[in-house]
């Protein structure tokens, strides 16, 4: 992943720890600032934030929306340290432990992440679709409480599970693989980072606005990993055992690499790739022989995790579109008609921006091919 830029914007001692704002920033940079406590000039008066407390939020919540308004005041004033309001959970929110802000916050349809390497990160990216920890624990702290169950069915390196394991307050997890190399992965960054720890509780930084919140601690003993088939390891889940499900799983048949290797990998970095996870294994998904077979697979898939989820849970599923046999394919949309189908309900579609992807030379220079460089959050609750 890209390193996180410096923040070399930031006016004096004023920091955003915990303040959720647009990771990416508004285009209209005088418009941005606007309102952004950071680039309001010695002794300028934020007048912003209480407004937009009373639009968004329920009475008590505006009080909670007026205090951080004040604090902030205080900040630039000097007048406090690192003292941070905390925000209330309002006492209806039986899902997570989330301000009506933070949830606010993260039900933007377009995330744009950028997270320095770190959990082992130069191990896990043999996987090519690892995905950041940070990324899906902001993801389990929005669909669970502290010490319920997640489940990722295709746990590859473990990036579902490390996430589990760095929210403030640890979930459990339990991760199926099926390639046992990937699994072996996940439990050498855990050893690893267990004894780099040293006693410090604190293990990922503060990135502030790119992560709300502050540091994370490292706390992976409510997790899991089996080596196995999904599909034959989930029908040994009793029914309703599982709070969330957190998932990535194969794209689409892994077809042979048509930009990647050959004379060109030598002068060229966008024709190397370290992405080719495909097993010898049937039962693999990403072996089906045709993308119908494939959607039909993922559908007895998804039938599997509707059963063992908790009725009126969520399962989020990350997935690539995809450009096949000279047709777009929308991965997304078909998967989630799949899921409809076994009784799950669609409830949103999180569009996750990856700016550090590479770029290549499709189709050039005889016709146009897309570099798909965003993913889909498929969100879905079980009904």
């Amino acid at each position: 992943m890209t390193t996180s830029p410096a923040e070399s914007h930031t006016r004096g001692p004023v920091e955003t720890v915990g303040e959720l704002v647009d990771e990416t920033g508004d285009p209209d940079t005088k418009r941005a600032r606007k309102g952004d406590p950071r680039w309001l000039p010695p002794g300028g008066t934020l007048h912003c934030r209480a407004e937009s407390g009373q639009l968004a939020f329920t009475t008590d919540e505006r009080h909670a929306a007026k205090d951080r308004a004040v604090w902030w005041i205080l900040v630039w004033c000097g007048k406090v340290g690192r003292a941070k309001a905390q925000a209330p959970v309002h006492p209806d929110n039986t899902l997570n432990e989330l301000s009506g802000e933070e949830w606010l916050y993260f039900t933007k349809s377009l995330w744009t992440t950028a997270y320095p390497s770190e959990l082992g990160h130069a191990a896990r990216k043999a996987h090519g679709a690892n995905k950041p920890p940070r990324l899906m624990a902001r993801l389990i702290e929005f669909f669970t409480k502290p010490g319920e169950l997640v489940l990722d069915p295709f746990a590859g390196v473990g990036g579902t599970l490390l996430g589990a394991a760095v929210c403030r307050s640890p979930r459990r997890a339990l991760g199926f693989e099926i390639e046992p190399r990937w699994a072996e992965v996940y439990e050498s960054v855990v050893g690893d980072t267990l004894a780099g720890q040293d006693g410090n509780a604190a293990v990922l930084a503060d990135l502030g606005t790119a992560d709300p919140g502050g540091p994370r601690g490292f706390d992976p003993t409510g997790s899991r990993m089996v080596v196995g088939d999904a599909v034959g390891l989930m029908s040994e889940l009793e029914p309703g055992s599982v709070d969330f499900v957190a998932t990535d799983p194969p794209y689409n048949p892994q077809l042979r690499l048509t930009m990647a290797g050959g004379r060109l990998a030598e002068q060229f970095a966008n024709r190397r790739t370290d992405y080719a996870m495909v097993t010898t294994d049937p039962a693999d998904l990403a072996n089906s022989a045709t993308y119908a077979e494939y959607l039909d697979r993922m559908e007895a898939v998804l039938g599997g995790l509707h059963r063992v989820l908790r009725d009126k849970r969520y399962a989020t599923i990350i997935v690539r579109d995809a450009y096949q046999e000279g047709r777009y394919r929308f991965t997304g949309a078909d998967l989630a008609t799949r899921a409809e189908r076994v009784g799950f309900v669609t409830k949103g579609d999180l569009v996750w921006y990856q700016a550090g992807a590479r770029l290549r030379p499709y189709g050039y220079p005889h016709g146009f091919v897309p570099n798909i460089v965003h993913q889909h959050i498929l969100v879905l609750r079980a009904e």
